[in-house]
């Protein structure tokens, strides 16, 4: 559990301050009539986003990847903010980009691990969504998530869920600092730990 829990926690502090920070304004995630539909009562972009990047194409990398350049997406590539965000795992392999939609910043990072222990995989989404809590039970319900770990550590929320997707065995993480009125969500699908 301690890996979990420190692989979704990972991009917490460093990547609120990212993105409250200087990102560009690269990119948008376009409506489309289905997610224009939904109620407003969570918010739509971040699940839209969250959806099409984590759930859906969760094991097909290089489709996130060609998304994030087809929108303009900005490349985290700066090596201070790579140390800074980064897993702590220097083997690990992961990419990041930041982008806005109507003034509004997001990060997303794929992750992937060789090591023994670690989810192998993480896909993660951070930003701040109107309706934090309506937004992070409105993603449970779309996966028919189980929950298996609600915790509270110096002011941080961690929210942990079991579901399956096309015969995976997966992680629904949200990490937020909402007891300490910080409006961030770090959203995460995680592979089960790799065992020895």
């Amino acid at each position: 559990m301690p890996a979990l829990r420190k692989a979704s926690s990972l991009l917490s502090l460093a990547a609120t301050c990212l993105i409250l920070s200087g990102c560009s304004e690269n990119g948008a995630v376009e409506s489309d009539d289905a997610a224009s539909e939904v109620s407003t009562d969570f918010d739509p972009v971040f699940v839209q986003a969250f959806v099409s990047t984590c759930i859906r194409d969760f094991r097909n990398t290089k489709r996130v990847e060609a998304f994030a350049e087809e929108m303009g997406w900005k490349p985290i590539v700066d090596p201070e903010v790579r140390q800074m965000i980064g897993p702590d795992n220097g083997n690990a392999d992961w990419k990041g980009w930041a982008f806005e939609h109507e003034k509004k910043r997001f990060m997303l990072m794929l992750t992937n691990s060789a090591e023994v222990g670690a989810p192998e995989k993480i896909c993660t989404l951070i930003g701040d969504p109107d309706g934090l809590e309506v937004t992070v039970q409105h993603l449970v319900g779309l996966v028919d998530a189980k929950p298996f770990l609600d915790e509270t550590d110096a002011g941080q929320n961690t929210r942990m869920y079991e579901f399956e997707r096309e015969g995976d065995s997966l992680i629904l993480s949200f990490l937020d600092a909402k007891e300490m009125k910080m409006p961030t969500l770090n959203a995460s699908v995680l592979s089960k730990p790799k065992e020895n």
